[in-house]
This record gives structure tokens, C-alpha cells and sequence, in this order.
């Protein structure tokens, strides 16, 4: 287990110098323009720490993530998801509602 909080918490960091950029995306961007760009870098985050969570697919396509019928494919799911595994907790969960 601990090896997995490892790769949470370095996944955490990679995902913080990935955004430290972010307000300079949102700047050139309308207000519309930057709710639809911080929703999608939202979900990928969300994507990217579960994957971190979870034990890796066996195949290289993670079903849990594609594909017509992947149960986590939306944002709101991810956001369930991952407030059930304890990855957010409840005030984010709530404000990404």
C-alpha cells in the first residue's frame, strides 16, 4: 500500500507543475472559453489520479477510462469515483458538482 500512496503523491506533483502554466492558458481565453478548458484539465487530473490509484490494466487501453461502455468515462463519475476512494474529499467533490 505504500508504494501506492507514493505514486499518488508523485502524481499529485506532476499534476501541480502541469497547471503552474494554467493561468497563463486561461488569460487568452473568453469566460466561456475558460469553463470548457478547466473542466477538461479538471477530468484529465481526475483521470490521471485514479489511474495513479489503481492497480494498472492489464491491457493497454484502460477499459475503466474508454471506450463506449467505460464506466468511469465521464467527468461526474470521476468525480464519484474519486471521492469514494478517497483521492478528493468532500468540499471538492461538492464545488465539482
Amino acid at each position: 500500500m505504500a508504494k501506492q500512496h507514493k505514486k499518488t503523491k508523485s502524481t499529485w506533483k506532476v499534476l501541480i507543475a502541469r497547471f503552474s502554466g494554467f493561468n497563463n492558458i486561461l488569460r487568452h481565453e473568453s469566460e466561456r472559453g475558460s469553463v470548457i478548458v478547466s473542466a477538461a484539465l479538471m477530468d484529465d487530473a481526475l483521470e490521471q489520479l485514479l489511474k495513479a490509484k489503481l492497480v494498472p490494466s492489464a491491457e493497454g487501453n484502460d477499459e475503466l477510462f474508454t471506450g463506449s461502455y467505460a464506466p468511469l468515462s465521464t467527468f461526474s463519475a470521476k468525480i464519484d469515483f474519486a471521492y469514494r476512494v478517497g483521492v478528493i474529499g468532500l468540499n471538492l467533490r461538492s464545488s465539482l458538482l
